[in-house]
């Protein structure tokens, strides 16, 4: 009798428990439009629009987890998040059978404009000396 209430028990416990929550991951070097961040939680923005309104489509609360860029692929791995948004296939090293890729929901493109007047030669001997920024990884 003892064993049939315990079961009892636990499934009682399974179904009244709340659903687990739909893990997306954010890069910490997004910004507006993207994302918001603020305290190092995501606050607006489109893809954070575009998370909530997923979770919400799937009937599960949305938790964010905000990383590094380069420590995103390794969190998937782990099974640390669900989700990863803003990627696309050329930018993931080696990825698993374990990824889904979906449509692209939107396109992004890298656009230069100029004015039709060439620019005059510059000569770098010229120029004063200045840092030049990298991004760890990125390609």
């Amino acid at each position: 009798m003892r064993v049939v209430l315990g079961a009892l028990w636990m499934i009682t416990t399974a179904c009244l428990a709340a659903p687990a929550p739909l893990r997306f991951s954010v890069s910490d070097s997004w910004a507006m439009p993207m994302v918001q961040l603020d305290n190092d939680r995501p606050t607006q923005g489109i893809l954070y629009d575009l998370m909530l309104s997923l979770a919400t489509q799937v009937g599960r609360p949305a938790e964010f987890h905000v990383l590094a860029r380069a420590r995103i692929s390794s969190a998937m791995e782990h099974g640390d998040i669900d989700v990863r948004c803003y990627v696309t296939q050329a930018w993931v090293d080696e990825a698993s059978g374990d990824y889904v890729w979906s449509v692209p929901l939107m396109v992004q493109r890298n656009l230069l404009v100029s004015t039709h007047i060439p620019p005059k030669p510059i000569q770098l001997d010229t120029l004063a000396p200045q840092a030049i920024g990298t991004v760890l990884n990125y390609r």
